[in-house]
């Protein structure tokens, strides 16, 4: 999206998100698969705690078969400025529990998971006027160093030159 494009949309939203897909599992069974059942339970006690008012919103979210992932997204900024005083809150406090119960702290990818989460809980909470835009990668793929390049589209033929590359190595 061009940066006319994204200032058009934002005349009309205050969010453009990525398109997500539709998963085969709940959230709650996705997140609890891929973190822990308890570690989710951590960030629920936070929301819980800080942001009461939200816990419905949750328990909804946490059924559905879908979530904003990747925490990809533009906006406004008083609108985004709100959303992260809000996540980092309940983020800063579900690391702070998970200190408490194992004296570590959290790796910053299960935090990121929450945050793929939480972004979809917020968006409904708050009735956030949003637009979903296709998110691709259209950077060129380096062939000769396919280790540094993630996601990017490729052509059939590109797919079995990289095949080719990789079993020469």
């Amino acid at each position: 999206i061009s940066v006319e494009k994204v200032e058009d949309i934002l005349k009309e939203c205050d969010v453009i998100v990525k398109k997500s897909k539709v998963w085969d599992r709940t959230n709650y069974k996705m997140f609890t698969g891929m973190l822990t059942e308890e570690f989710v339970g951590l960030m629920t006690d936070s929301i819980r705690e800080l942001y009461p008012e939200y816990m419905d919103t949750l328990n909804r979210y946490m059924e559905l078969h879908y979530h904003m992932n990747c925490n990809m997204f533009i906006g406004k900024k008083q609108v985004i400025d709100r959303y992260c005083k809000w996540l980092f809150d309940i983020l800063q406090d579900t690391d702070r529990r998970y200190a408490l119960l194992t004296g570590d702290r959290c790796h910053n990818r299960e935090l990121g998971y929450l945050g793929e989460l939480l972004f979809g809980v917020w968006l409904e909470h708050n009735n956030i006027n949003y637009r979903i835009y296709s998110a691709v990668n259209t950077a060129p793929f380096d062939i000769e160093h396919p280790d540094k390049t993630e996601n990017v589209l490729m052509t059939p033929a590109e797919l079995i030159r990289l095949k080719l590359v990789m079993r020469g190595r």
